[in-house]
């Protein structure tokens, strides 16, 4: 079986729409400015750190901005961005994050106790994690066929099962959230306090989220 390779050609198969246009990358990066921070109430001066950035539009955002991603073809649009990158997980330092995000991220990773261990340890003392994950496809093994799917997930999981696994890990989950999210390309047209309720409105239409979970960083005993 191939293994997908999340190179030059998967960037801008996946994300040249929102390279090529600035408003759209704008509104993508407000939407996870919106939904995925502002519960966390930030100060605005907390050190935020990504794994698996992309293209960074999650984190472009805030000023004190750092990140990886295994595809070092991004790394200059980054910098450029004022996202501080690192080469390798080696040079993340322990103890230096108040947030980490990892955004449609661990469902590729073929050893995802391995990774939020590691993310935790970036963490300061009650530090929070941001986890996003997809939702678990309903087709998959109904009417999508029993095989690995084109996607390059490995793993899917429920509120319930990621939940676990974040405790196991050392986490104290805080907040489980649904994110309805439809038409990011379709409606850009719409000014922002029309455009982001009709994402809301259409997701929940077509039941379409993705789940959230914010969890707290505990001290061990």
């Amino acid at each position: 079986m191939e293994v997908m390779k999340y190179d030059k050609g998967y960037v801008i198969d996946k994300w040249s729409n929102w390279l090529k246009d600035e408003n759209l990358y704008r509104l993508r990066s407000e939407y996870a400015r919106r939904n995925y921070f502002e519960p966390l109430k930030l100060s605005g001066y907390e050190k935020i750190f990504e794994f698996g950035c992309g293209i960074g539009q999650n984190i472009a955002w805030h000023n004190n901005s750092y990140a990886y991603d295994v595809n070092k073809d991004v790394y200059p649009m980054l910098k450029k961005k004022g996202i501080k990158m690192f080469n390798n997980t080696y040079e993340i330092p322990n103890e230096e994050f108040d947030v980490i995000i990892t955004c449609m991220v661990l469902e590729h990773t073929p050893n995802p106790i391995t990774v939020i261990k590691m993310l935790r340890d970036k963490l300061k003392p009650n530090g929070r994690l941001v986890t996003v994950l997809p939702l678990p496809h309903p087709k998959i093994g109904i009417r999508g066929g029993l095989n690995s799917t084109k996607d390059g997930h490995l793993f899917a999981w429920t509120f319930y099962e990621i939940n676990c696994l974040l405790n196991y890990c050392g986490f104290e989950n805080l907040v489980n959230k649904k994110l309805y999210l439809k038409g990011i390309e379709k409606f850009k047209s719409f000014p922002d306090s029309i455009y982001f309720p009709l994402l809301k409105s259409f997701g929940r239409l077509y039941n379409d989220y993705d789940i959230m979970i914010v969890s707290k960083k505990m001290e061990v005993k």
